[in-house]
């Protein structure tokens, strides 16, 4: 699973970040997830954990990245919408979840998730992700008075 260009994923990236900083996408530790209610149903979507089948599991926020990117159109149409309508409701929601991240993406975090990906032939692409979504979410953080 490559990032053709993570340049002209820029749009991707930008509603991965607002997806992220909403709390529609959810971390939790290790685990980030994006749960989908409908007709009270609840389904989940795991776009990391710690297993196999998560190739850059150690950096939850790229492999996340990549599993969100591979979603159906549909799936990321919902998504861009749940995080719209959170923005718009001026939701108590998004500042408690911009605190819940600030030690989730706190430098230590973002500096060993660097560490690692050193290790990935990958390294430039998971470097230039990880230090995006760090940027954006400090200029959320200023925008909501996080």
């Amino acid at each position: 699973a490559r990032i053709d260009s993570i340049v002209s994923g820029g749009k991707a990236i930008a509603d991965y970040c607002d997806a992220l900083f909403t709390g529609v996408i959810e971390i939790d530790g290790m685990v980030i997830t994006y749960r989908q209610t409908e007709f009270g149903i609840v389904n989940e979507t795991t776009l990391s954990k710690r297993s196999d089948e998560f190739e850059f599991n150690r950096i939850p926020i790229y492999q996340a990245y990549l599993t969100y990117v591979s979603l159906s159109q549909e799936t990321k149409s919902k998504i861009k919408q749940e995080s719209n309508h959170r923005y718009n409701a001026n939701s108590s929601v998004i500042v408690e979840n911009g605190e819940k991240l600030k030690p989730m993406l706190a430098d230590e975090r973002i500096n060993a998730w660097a560490q690692i990906a050193s290790t990935y032939e990958q390294r430039s692409e998971i470097i230039e992700l990880i230090s995006k979504v760090k940027k954006q979410f400090i200029i959320f953080c200023m925008e909501n008075g996080i």
